[in-house]
């Protein structure tokens, strides 16, 4: 295996962050040059296809990254305040989800002293963030008011998938059509042929319930591994991978794939120097 560089390392994540960055800077400033003809998702999918899920793990992971170097607490902090609003505008609800969890490690783990100016500004913040951002938009129309129940009818109709091949799947190859069989003819997503939004639901639904607990055991194997290591970066990336493969396919696109696959071997190279 090969192996990097304490410096090396360290100038890894600080490029993957400055890149990142420079993603979210570039759509606000073309968005702002649009002069909010389009929404700032749109801008997103339209001048970087990047989909908003993926560009939000690659802001977290790049929180944790600079944050595991050890990089001065004002810069971090910046990071943080940048990713934050960029996902509350993206309306990201599993981005800004993942984003509260780990700064709510951070102040419990390593800020306590800062909680009492943290509730009040969250209670001036949440509010505002509900009614005046494209968040809390989607979060209204998609959690509390159910609107769009799109995603819901896919789930039940890929449990419905998994059923009927429960134990090796319909394979890979074979899956948009299984789950286009059991999906209402006159939905949007049997229209527009999504993918399953979960996926869980999609290695079930390709490899069966014996290859989904094979993904369990890996996942588990990683988490093991960080654990009697005190990697806890890796234990991180692991965690906030899986809650956000609830709402989306992290390994039906190239920007997930390569994700998990050069971070999962870069971080234990690291805690095998």
């Amino acid at each position: 295996m090969i192996t990097l560089s304490e410096n090396k390392y360290d100038k890894l994540f600080i490029t993957f962050s400055i890149s990142t960055l420079t993603v979210g800077i570039f759509v606000l400033v073309k968005y702002i040059l649009l002069e909010g003809t389009v929404t700032l998702r749109d801008v997103m999918l339209l001048y970087t296809n990047i989909h908003i899920p993926y560009y939000a793990l690659y802001l977290i992971v790049s929180l944790l990254g600079l944050y595991f170097i050890k990089i001065q607490s004002r810069f971090l902090y910046l990071y943080f305040l940048f990713s934050f609003t960029i996902l509350l505008f993206l309306g990201s609800k599993m981005g800004i989800l993942n984003l509260v969890f780990i700064s709510s490690l951070y102040i419990i783990l390593e800020q306590r002293k800062i909680v009492k100016y943290v509730i009040p500004l969250l209670i001036i913040l949440l509010p505002l963030s509900f009614f005046y951002t494209p968040f809390g938009k989607r979060f209204n129309q998609e959690v509390i008011k159910q609107t769009d129940k799109s995603r819901v009818r896919n789930w039940a109709s890929g449990k419905k998938t998994i059923s009927n091949s429960l134990w090796l799947g319909y394979g890979v190859g074979n899956t948009q059509e299984a789950l286009q069989k059991y999906r209402p003819k006159n939905s949007y997503e049997y229209k527009e042929r999504y993918n399953s939004h979960n996926q869980f639901i999609a290695i079930a639904v390709a490899f069966g319930i014996i290859g989904l607990i094979l993904y369990f055991f890996m996942m588990f194997y990683y988490l093991y591994i960080g654990y009697i290591k005190n990697n806890y970066f890796l234990i991180l990336f692991i965690l906030l991978f899986n809650i956000s493969s609830f709402t989306e396919n992290l390994f039906d696109r190239q920007k997930g794939i390569v994700l998990f696959s050069v971070m999962v071997p870069l971080l234990i190279s690291k805690m095998k120097k």
